[in-house]
């Protein structure tokens, strides 16, 4: 066993416990463990020492079960979270830890293990350790929106509304119940609710971009584009790395056909992420409508180079071949997006038609009798093509 002087293993207990207190009850809330800003590597480091000295140490082992699961590493949170459960339930007759310390030291472990079940996806193991912890005290929000999220994970929406709403009447000036409660509308699309909610959790946290990205989102589903706009144009500065706030303001600039706004969307966004085949796709799409016709099938050529799951750059490819009246280029492009489920009328016409100038007359017969049928207005050469097949 290593040996730490008194000195040096007072100065250790110092430097983690300087970051988690013992827990306590206040404003109805447990309070515990590190502050977020507080690198979770530097107190695994010095609760591992700590442990090395005295391995029942409780307040180090729920130190490394938090700063586990802070770092994702949910399986040694459980981990840990077990022994300190082994070593608080052999030790509940102990004078040192009273029936309080012992509840409030059982809710934390049972809420950190909780968190660290519901990550992995063990919803119902995860659900019976929130609601242990819910027994032993009901008035923690961390807790009840830990349970209300859930609920929304499993798409149970009234439920997980009900603990959002319960957090936020403990605590009205908490930030995380609104934006939840906001969360639910949202997904319910009760729109005038979920607004109402995220310009609460905005007063209290505006520097916080998705209140302003779903705000966006709002306002895109209601046709309001410019208060979109503005929504996204706050949460970007807020966030200028972020990859899907350009793209969801460059598909709102494309929808009232601001393209010049939504190619420099565009451009910003690739210069963050080159190969977003997202983004490329749409501003192939953007230079289209730019007339920018050279620089648009430079990128439908890199999409179906490059991307395997490609589909619509197919159907963009094939249709500026087509429009061109390069008929042999189109059709195979157009077959390609066929294949990979586009079955919109206009491609089967282009299909039809490309076969017709290409003299293909049974299969051009094919596709252009089945757009007819479907009520698809065909050009006058196709028409009398079809009666003279028929004839024929």
């Amino acid at each position: 066993m290593l040996y730490i002087s008194l000195n040096i293993k007072s100065l250790l207990f110092a430097l983690i416990f300087s970051w988690c207190s013992l827990p306590y009850f206040a404003h109805g809330q447990l309070q515990l463990l590190p502050d977020d800003d507080i690198d979770p590597n530097e107190i695994i480091k010095y609760s591992l020492i700590i442990l090395e000295e005295d391995p029942q140490n409780l307040k180090a082992i729920l130190s490394m079960a938090e700063s586990l699961y802070r770092l994702g590493e949910y399986r040694n949170c459980i981990q840990y979270s077990n022994i300190a459960e082994n070593i608080l339930s052999s030790n509940t007759e102990d004078s040192m830890l009273n029936k309080e310390s012992t509840e409030k030291y059982f809710f934390y472990i049972l809420q950190t293990r909780g968190k660290a079940r519901h990550k992995l996806g063990e919803l119902i193991k995860a659900k019976s350790d929130y609601f242990e912890a819910l027994s032993i005290n009901n008035n923690d929000i961390d807790l009840l929106v830990d349970i209300g999220n859930l609920y929304y994970n499993t798409a149970t929406y009234d439920s997980a509304l009900s603990f959002f709403v319960s957090a936020e009447k403990i605590s009205p000036d908490a930030f995380k119940p609104k934006f939840n409660i906001a969360n639910v509308y949202y997904i319910l699309k009760s729109y005038d609710s979920a607004l109402l909610y995220y310009n609460l959790g905005a007063l209290i946290k505006p520097d916080f971009p998705y209140v302003y990205y779903y705000k966006g989102m709002i306002y895109n589903e209601v046709e309001k584009y410019n208060l979109a706009i503005d929504e996204f144009t706050t949460a970007i500065r807020l966030w200028p790395e972020n990859t899907e706030l350009y793209f969801k303001r460059g598909m709102t600039y494309q929808k009232i056909n601001l393209y010049k706004l939504a190619l420099a969307d565009w451009e910003i966004l690739l210069k963050l992420d080159s190969t977003n085949y997202d983004a490329l796709r749409n501003r192939a799409i953007t230079y289209i409508y730019l007339k920018k016709q050279e620089a648009a099938l430079f990128d439908l050529d890199f999409l179906v180079e490059n991307n395997p799951n490609e589909i619509l750059a197919y159907h963009l490819r094939g249709e500026y071949n087509f429009i061109r009246k390069k008929y042999k280029k189109a059709l195979p492009d157009l077959l390609e997006a066929e294949n990979k489920g586009i079955n919109s009328i206009d491609l089967l016409y282009q299909i039809g038609y490309s076969y017709r100038k290409l003299k293909d007359p049974s299969h051009a017969y094919h596709y252009l009798s089945k757009v007819q049928e479907e009520g698809f207005i065909l050009d006058k050469k196709s028409k009398i093509f079809l009666v003279k097949y028929q004839k024929e």
